[in-house]
């Protein structure tokens, strides 16, 4: 049975690689994926995001994230990891203007996280994934009035789109009740931007539109650390810490940009004027970051934990430029299960049920105003009969922004769903 279902679950990765063109473009439309990389992409994994976004100190079979490679040693002996996750989320947008709200709505798919786990050794594993890093989607325009007869009103619009993913090769060695671990990763993506300038008044004498394209394309190696330990507290009770370090990553761009007018006179239709850049070489630098936890296990029954983590995006540096938008942010996140119980004779026994919270200050600098967010998960583990494996569902709502501050204020509504198999390697069943 064991090499049948593994050959299932490498024709379902091949599956989801051939989709992930598709759901690469499938950004949300949020106006704060315009500043740095775009809109940060913490986790995809419905079991974290369920739990309020822990990820730093979870042990037992299944709780393998590189959000700390540590947990890689949490792979049993003989035993192989795949997971993958997607979803659709749906964001609900407002906006004061003068004295009326404006809203928008907007909803996208996308593929989550793919990854192999597996054991090299007894005290050394490993696992292998692709996980997006950043997505940019937006579409922003303003209307500009003017006193001057020559110029009249113009609107302008900021669009954009792209965003960065990293695969990732994550290793885990461990010690007693000690884990260590580090990832070797490879970020790339590729970032559009577009800014418009469209005169409202066609009837002026020499009205001229102007466009502006910049296109940044960056790559390289970065590197991430992890730790966990676990004490028993007594034969019931265990305490597990765990903590992860991210180095800041500079990744070698390219960046190239194109601007044009477009001039129309009355009589003589357009006449367009255009430039192009050369191609301009440089560092897109993606900054540290840090991030600890503590979870309190009760055996095969509960438990609870909490994490704290810190992102020191006021390092970002595009081509030796600093974004005055952004500036360092910070997370926390309390969640807690009731483990599946697998010697149940009922299904919902069997099943894991999942819930936690999470709030922080965002990435994003907004009208000199600090931009909060705060949410809530909730999520089960729905048990696959005569195995170890569990499709993970999640749902989560979260929020950023105060309308009330000059703010776009953003309501996200997300459904994610995952599948954690777990088989044996090299073990053939007596039956097939």
């Amino acid at each position: 049975m064991g090499n049948k279902f593994l050959r299932k679950i490498v024709l379902g990765f091949a599956c989801c690689i051939c989709a992930i063109p598709a759901f690469a473009q499938s950004n949300l439309g949020s106006p704060y994926s315009r500043f740095g990389i775009g809109q940060l992409r913490f986790t995809q994994d419905p079991h974290l995001i369920s739990l309020g976004g822990l990820s730093q100190a979870l042990t037992g079979t299944g709780f393998v994230t590189p959000l700390n490679p540590a947990s890689y040693m949490n792979i049993d002996s003989l035993a192989m990891v795949f997971q993958f996750s997607l979803a659709i989320t749906t964001l609900n947008m407002e906006q004061k203007v003068l004295d009326e709200t404006k809203y928008a709505r907007a909803t996208a798919a996308s593929l989550g996280n793919l990854s192999f786990s597996f054991q090299a050794t007894r005290w050394w594993k490993m696992s292998l994934g692709l996980t997006p890093v950043s997505g940019v989607g937006y579409q922003v325009s303003t209307l500009i009035n003017t006193d001057s007869t020559n110029i009249g009103s113009y609107r302008r619009y900021y669009d954009g789109d792209g965003g960065f993913n990293k695969v990732y090769w994550g290793h885990a060695f461990g010690i007693g009740n000690l884990s260590v671990g580090a990832n070797i990763n490879y970020t790339f993506g590729q970032i559009t931007k577009y800014d418009e300038l469209v005169f409202e008044d066609t009837t002026l004498l020499y009205p001229s539109d102007a466009h502006y394209q910049q296109t940044t394309k960056a790559r390289g190696l970065g590197f991430d650390f992890g730790l966990q330990y676990t004490q028993a507290l007594n034969k019931n009770y265990d305490l597990v810490f765990g903590a992860s370090y991210g180095l800041r990553n500079d990744l070698n761009a390219k960046q190239q940009t194109t601007a044009y007018g477009q001039q129309r006179p009355n009589e003589q239709g357009w006449i367009d004027t255009a430039f192009v850049t050369d191609e301009v070489s440089g560092t897109l630098q993606l900054p540290s970051s840090f991030a600890v936890g503590l979870t309190l296990k009760k055996n095969r029954q509960w438990f609870v934990g909490a994490d704290f983590g810190y992102y020191k995006y006021s390092e970002f540096r595009s081509f030796g430029k600093a974004d005055p938008m952004l500036t360092d942010a910070w997370s926390v996140s309390i969640g807690g299960e009731r483990l599946p119980q697998l010697r149940s004779e009922s299904f919902f026994g069997r099943m894991a049920y999942r819930a936690g919270v999470h709030f922080g200050k965002d990435y994003v600098n907004y009208h000199d105003n600090d931009l909060r967010e705060m949410g809530l998960g909730v999520g089960v583990g729905i048990p696959i009969k005569r195995s170890k494996s569990m499709i993970n569902v999640s749902y989560d709502y979260s929020q950023r922004g105060n309308i009330n501050e000059g703010q776009i204020g953003e309501h996200y509504s997300r459904i994610t769903i995952g599948l954690t198999a777990i088989d044996s390697w090299f073990i053939r069943g007596k039956f097939d």
